[in-house]
């Protein structure tokens, strides 16, 4: 566990504690006890929900599974008691605005705002922030309760996209996407081994992995993801590697997923037939990958031959990857990318600001001629909740209009 991330996430919690307090104390207009209970609960949710669940996975100390969960919650606790805490204020300046006294000077209607037993306030104001405050921990910690049940269901989500260039031999071919599973220490056992049935059950032709399916080591973790070797397909099951794979061992993972009779697709590529006819599976590392491993689309599809001769699908971990290289994937003809990420932002309404990094978060668009399907993705980061962002397995139907 590196202490430097422990130092930074208690600098980070003591910081946000600090301005918590000036914001409930200044803005907010609560009382002084008030603001440094609130702001001390927020240092102590934050800085928990980040560090422990680090040292619970670098040490494995799998029995503290539910302790973590619950200090990882506080994040989305705090983050939503954030978003009402502005709602808080407004309501207490908009009060304080149609209620104060005209005839009060202005520096004590100032000092009204922050006691509410001062000349010129009004004490059912002050008595309503503090109810509506507390009101809005509450709704914050159902929110959370609601996003953790969420995330723990992923479902299948079917998607049919039509190609003039795809064979006619494969029209119906069925491929399953399953991106960002974060499978951890911390992770109930059973959620995998449901993946995986919610997936066999769904009877796909060809199984993607576009990456993220660890937060852990080989040797922490190699019990839990061999459920993946259940997996069913008849074209078998392909993976390309995501960033969190770089931080967790990437090499050794390769391998380890290899020796599970797994794909792993570096900058190459598979040839699928029916008939006479053939498409081509391509894959690449994610940026973050270096060295053998770093992403290179050139490679990949001169492996198996041009893709202006083939139907080509490409399984790469960020949406972004279809504009890599100067537009790349497209001017070397890629019909389909496959994608996650991006978790379609996992907490409402983190997506917009991941739109700002992606050209996707979730769903099928058209980038510079390539179809680009992005996931949602299946597990969670951090706090184990998803909130307007549900997670699925993406089954795409592909369908020849030529």
């Amino acid at each position: 566990m590196d202490p430097w991330v422990v130092v930074r996430d208690l600098v980070l919690g003591i910081v946000t504690g600090i301005l918590f307090f000036f914001f409930f104390r200044r803005v907010v207009r609560l009382s002084r006890w008030w603001a440094i209970g609130v702001a001390g609960f927020t240092a102590v949710a934050l800085t928990s929900g980040f560090v422990l669940p680090a040292a619970c996975r670098a040490y494995g100390l799998d029995r503290a599974r539910w302790v973590v969960m619950g200090a990882a919650s506080m994040i989305t606790v705090v983050f939503y008691f954030s978003i009402l805490a502005v709602l808080v204020c407004v309501m207490n300046l908009v009060w304080w605005a149609f209620t104060r006294d005209e005839s009060v000077d202005p520096d004590t209607a100032k000092r009204a705002l922050i006691d509410e037993d001062s000349p010129g306030s009004r004490s059912n104001r002050g008595w309503a922030v503090k109810v509506f405050t507390a009101l809005a921990l509450a709704i914050a910690l159902l929110v959370t309760g609601y996003g953790y049940v969420r995330a723990q269901s992923p479902q299948i989500t079917k998607v049919e996209l039509s190609f003039t260039t795809l064979p006619s031999n494969f029209d119906g071919m069925t491929i399953a996407l399953l991106t960002d599973l974060h499978i951890s220490s911390m992770t109930r056992a059973s959620f995998l081994p449901l993946v995986v049935d919610q997936v066999n059950d769904a009877h796909p032709d060809l199984v993607v992995i576009a990456g993220d399916l660890v937060d852990g080591t080989v040797a922490n973790l190699s019990s839990r993801m061999s459920v993946l070797k259940d997996l069913q397909a008849p074209y078998g099951v392909v993976v390309t590697l995501g960033n969190h794979e770089t931080y967790c061992g990437a090499e050794q993972w390769s391998d380890y997923f290899e020796s599970l009779g797994l794909r792993v697709l570096t900058n190459d590529g598979v040839l699928l037939s029916r008939g006479s006819q053939t498409i081509t599976v391509l894959g690449v590392a994610d940026f973050k990958q270096d060295g053998p491993l770093a992403p290179d689309l050139n490679a990949a599809v001169n492996s198996t031959g041009s893709c202006e001769e083939s139907f080509c699908v490409l399984a790469a971990h960020e949406p972004k990857q279809v504009l890599a290289e100067d537009r790349l994937a497209s001017r070397l003809a890629i019909d389909l990318q496959l994608s996650g990420h991006t978790h379609a932002g996992q907490l409402w309404p983190l997506g917009y600001v991941t739109r700002l990094t992606q050209p996707a978060i979730d769903g099928v668009h058209v980038i510079n001629r390539v179809t680009v399907v992005t996931s949602s993705g299946v597990g969670t980061f951090r706090p184990p909740e998803r909130v307007g962002a549900d997670p699925e397995i993406p089954l795409i139907t592909l369908r020849s209009s030529g």
